[in-house]
């Protein structure tokens, strides 16, 4: 109804009237339940001038572009809105410009201005300045997303599980991205049981909401991509193409550039699983042509630069001696380019994929004992945080690299441990994706 009551004013040129209807349901977008895009259009179809005059409208617009995610306009927005204003801005405008800040912080990487500003936009909720509903689990859900994005277990829990409690009425939308972050934190910590219920969990709610509303909520795909992945973890492969096909398509559909880039990434290690490795470097290509900005969203998979790296080196394995030592030679390019380097500083999951990725290069050019001295510094940190899936990982890396020094018996003591964190959860494809020195040591 309010959908056909904005057209009705826009066409009637009744500007005030259109501000009024599209201010009345603000909470309603930021929790998902309008397109994105229909409000803009909405927006943009309105005099430019009379938008700019109310900050209300303004704020929105620079929410909506921000979530599509466009953060370079939704930047652009923010500094119109400082700059067109006379006198001091509303303390519900300045905190949302505040929170939109945060968001691109995140997205900049820029992980410690991320936490202050988000932290100084709860804190300013909780004394008492007024914002739009929906601004403190949108700011909650970006702290639970930077903690998972320095690998933070405990905190990123904690902020999911928070932040889930306050979005049960805030749309499904928000509801699902929740949930796939506290899914994608839980298989962080090692808890892939836990994850699997908290995927299911998910698509039960967006099958209900569809079945409310009468259409699919494009967030199932978060879910589905990320259950996906878990499947092909257990080696349930044909669930897990299912599952990632699904995500893909809604994604596509929806245009939810997270769950894209997520889903190409994940359907390349399926591919790898399957003994596809022309569908694995074609699924990376697919990734790779993605706008930035998809890339920039809380991913929940690894850098596609350090993924093509990994897949070179699993090449190199089977490869003849002259086109190993080019493969070898490129993922040593790559490292290089990204500055890897025995003097660890980890400030995210993202960097401490890539030097595993390295580790991997070091054992297969030689060099285990260098291997063993970077993945010593990668443990500690992972144990630190209770990345465990990390830790099992590190570990298994850790067996390979003494297996190649010619300790057996090392090898198999640190690949026993590693398995014993690995069975309960039922972990197989990081082991079997490591090749045949594994499968060699597992046979011992």
């Amino acid at each position: 109804m309010r959908s056909k009551a904005i057209d009705h004013s826009l066409a009637a040129e009744d500007w005030g009237r259109v501000a009024q209807l599209i201010d009345e349901i603000a909470n309603d977008v930021l929790g998902g339940n309008a397109y994105f895009t229909t409000i803009l259009g909405w927006l943009d179809a309105m005099p430019q001038e009379v938008v700019r005059a109310n900050p209300h409208l303004s704020i929105l617009r620079a929410w909506m572009l921000l979530l599509m995610p466009r953060p370079d306009d939704a930047e652009r927005c923010l500094q119109e809105i400082e700059s067109a204003t006379n006198g001091p801005l509303p303390d519900e405008v300045r905190l949302q410009i505040v929170a939109m800040r945060a968001f691109l912080a995140r997205q900049q990487k820029d992980t410690h201005k991320a936490l202050d500003l988000s932290h100084q936009v709860l804190d300013a909720l909780d004394e008492g300045v007024s914002a739009p509903n929906l601004v403190r689990p949108l700011v909650a859900l970006n702290l639970a997303n930077v903690y998972r994005m320095i690998g933070d277990v405990v905190k990123a829990e904690h902020w999911f599980s928070e932040v889930l409690v306050s979005t049960q009425e805030a749309g499904i939308t928000l509801t699902l991205a929740v949930i796939s972050g506290q899914a994608a934190s839980q298989i962080m910590g090692g808890k892939l049981h836990q994850a699997a219920e908290t995927y299911r969990r998910g698509l039960q709610l967006a099958d209900t909401a569809a079945q409310q509303s009468g259409r699919a909520a494009p967030a199932a795909a978060l879910i589905h991509t990320g259950l996906g992945d878990l499947l092909r973890e257990w080696n349930k492969l044909d669930e897990a193409e299912h599952h990632l096909t699904q995500g893909i398509e809604r994604g596509q559909r929806g245009q939810v550039g997270m769950a894209l880039c997520n889903g190409y990434l994940f359907l390349a290690r399926l591919r790898l699983a399957q003994g596809d490795m022309a569908g694995a470097l074609d699924m990376l290509q697919q990734a790779e042509q993605l706008p930035e900005a998809y890339q920039a969203a809380p991913r929940y998979s690894e850098p596609v630069g350090a993924c093509r790296a990994r897949l070179m080196l699993t090449q190199a394995r089977s490869s003849a001696d002259d086109l190993k030592a080019r493969r070898l030679e490129a993922v040593e390019q790559w490292a290089e380019a990204r500055g890897l380097s025995t003097d660890v500083h980890i400030s995210s999951v993202d960097d401490e994929f890539e030097h595993l990725v390295w580790a991997r290069l070091l054992i297969a050019q030689g060099n285990a004992a260098q291997a063993l001295q970077l993945l010593a510094h990668l443990l500690q940190a992972a144990e630190e945080f209770r990345r465990v899936g990390r830790v099992i990982e590190i570990l298994a890396l850790q067996a390979l690299a003494q297996q190649a020094l010619g300790d057996i018996e090392q090898a198999l003591a640190i690949l026993e441990r590693a398995l014993s964190l690995a069975e309960p959860e039922g972990y197989i494809r990081l082991f079997v994706d490591e090749g045949l020195p594994m499968t060699e040591l597992l046979r011992q």
